[in-house]
């Protein structure tokens, strides 16, 4: 902070040096070591102190938040970083290579080809719920309140289909593990 002007300066103390014990128990509860939260919060500061004007900052403590959480972030990765040289051929040589094979690929496609079959088979209403429920990730309120019906329609619906899809795929199983057996039998 040794290039901040009087005027950061006064403003990080008037602004953000309030919120710091704030900041500071909310990092430890997040699960951040005090010597963690203590370096975190004086980078911030430093980060702080680097601009050339906090004249654009109408939130202090939510900005002095935000810049503790990407330092967490960054943080973070930095200690998920594997360095290369610690691999030795013997490491490099269990690495597996978890391409699907051709066989895989061919069911996937099959598999998928079936779900949407039987959604494409389900009542308009029923398969747009199951949609925005599973592929949407929208709650039962949300999907209620959009289409205008109750959270039990919405329940139900849902319900429906995942039974429907269910019921296939069982039913898609015993006839594979049929063709498998008598493949094998042949």
């Amino acid at each position: 902070m040794a290039g901040a002007t009087p005027t950061t300066i006064e403003w990080l103390a008037t602004h953000i040096l309030p919120h710091e014990a704030g900041v500071r128990r909310w990092l430890i509860a997040g699960g951040a070591s005090p010597d963690e939260a203590d370096d975190l919060i004086h980078d911030a500061y430093c980060r702080l102190g680097e601009l050339s004007s906090v004249d654009h900052i109408d939130a202090p403590r939510a900005y002095f938040v935000r810049i503790v959480q990407n330092l967490r972030r960054e943080s973070f990765r930095r200690q998920k970083v594997v360095r290369f040289d610690m691999l030795t051929e013997t490491h490099a040589s269990s690495i597996i290579d978890e391409r699907a094979d051709p066989e895989r690929a061919a069911d996937a496609r099959r598999q998928l080809s079936m779900v949407a079959a039987v959604l494409a088979g389900l009542p308009a209403r029923c398969r747009e719920i199951f949609r925005l429920r599973r592929v949407e990730g929208l709650s039962q309120r949300e999907i209620a309140h959009r289409m205008g019906v109750s959270e039990g329609v919405v329940e139900n619906d849902a319900a429906k289909a995942v039974r429907h899809l269910m019921s296939a795929m069982r039913a898609d199983g015993e006839t594979l593990a049929g063709g498998t057996a008598t493949r094998r039998r042949a």
